[in-house]
């Protein structure tokens, strides 16, 4: 008599943190956080601010500039990630333009970037702004 093996059905893949649809608008698959102070981001490079974070979740975050960016543009940004124990944080994080499109304002323009890259340091220091704007939410 044969041996009868069976097979296990392959595992799905994993979600896209962030999915595209058709309009270009972003939907998350994760929680966002908003702050609700301003929350500067600079271009590593020039060390100009290329805008305001207007929301940060574990995969990405949203910001508010002056310009719009070129989708699929790779950058390394600084996000202000100051605390009263440790002013003047900020976290190296590499990332992806995954859109840009106008913002509420006139003149202004908001940008989905997708998180790529950082180092330990780095990724503990977001975590803390991420968990700091979760509390501020709560109160």
């Amino acid at each position: 008599m044969a041996k009868r093996t069976t097979r296990k059905p392959a595992a799905a893949p994993a979600p896209e943190p962030v999915a595209q649809e058709a309009q270009g608008a972003a939907r998350r698959t994760s929680a966002r956080r908003r702050p609700r102070a301003r929350v500067p981001v600079l271009d590593t490079e020039t060390r100009e601010e290329i805008g305001r974070l207007l929301d940060l979740s574990d995969s990405g975050l949203r910001l508010e500039g002056a310009k719009a960016l070129r989708d699929g543009l790779a950058m390394d940004l600084l996000v202000d990630c100051s605390t009263p124990d440790d002013p003047g944080r900020h976290a190296r994080v590499g990332v992806k333009v995954r859109w840009s499109s106008p913002g509420v304002a006139p003149g202004r323009f908001e940008t989905g970037l997708q998180v790529k890259a950082m180092v330990q340091r780095d990724a503990e220091a977001l975590r803390g702004l991420y968990a700091r704007l979760a509390a501020a939410a709560r109160e």
